[in-house]
């Protein structure tokens, strides 16, 4: 996807997950894979993006892979995983798989740019969770709200393309490691 001359990159960057922090700006990672894993690993051959069905990874200036949420979610399918010879993605498990649950350190927050913040209703992001993390509730007012469960929250950006007012962004934060990998930045995607 060619992005044209003076295009304002902060929606743009917004959408596909970049955002800064501490005035750089960040990629999110493919499933399965860190910012660590990807600098220290990828050789920017482009097979994880060619594999990928859902076309939600693109190359970043160095040519190694980043995830766009713009116009659809990850699947979890795991075809990046499979297609990269370069250890930059989690193994897999015994059966093959690798788990859902460990294939994204972000989870969804929301941000008051959300449209039932103002009582408009407006529940787009929560009809494309098929986890069910992003619910509404009449408890929150004006008119109810969005709730967010995050422990069910699998990272995968379905809420994002859909939203009206562009609500969603992904921060990083420092999460400890898990057993025998360095520690990492967490993503936490906004909703």
């Amino acid at each position: 996807m060619a992005r044209a001359e003076g295009t304002d990159l902060g929606r743009r960057s917004l959408l596909m997950g970049r955002v800064a922090e501490a005035g750089r700006s960040r990629a999110v990672r493919p499933p399965w894979a860190t910012e660590a894993s990807v600098s220290a690993g990828c050789t920017s051959c482009g097979a994880c993006m060619e594999a990928c069905p859902e076309a939600i990874l693109l190359a970043d200036p160095d040519g190694q892979p980043f995830v766009d949420f713009s116009e659809t979610a990850c699947t979890f399918c795991g075809a990046c995983a499979v297609a990269c010879e370069a250890d930059v993605f989690a193994p897999a498990g015994p059966d093959g798989t690798r788990p859902q649950s460990e294939a994204f350190a972000h989870v969804v927050t929301l941000s008051n740019a959300c449209l039932m913040t103002s009582g408009v209703e407006c529940r787009l992001c929560a009809d494309h969770c098929d986890a069910r993390a992003l619910r509404f509730d009449y408890a929150i007012r004006p008119a109810g709200g969005i709730r967010l469960e995050a422990e069910a929250c699998t990272g995968c950006g379905a809420c994002i393309a859909p939203c009206p007012t562009s609500a969603i962004e992904v921060r990083f934060q420092h999460v400890p490691a898990r057993a025998g990998q360095p520690d990492t930045l967490k993503h936490e995607a906004r909703a």
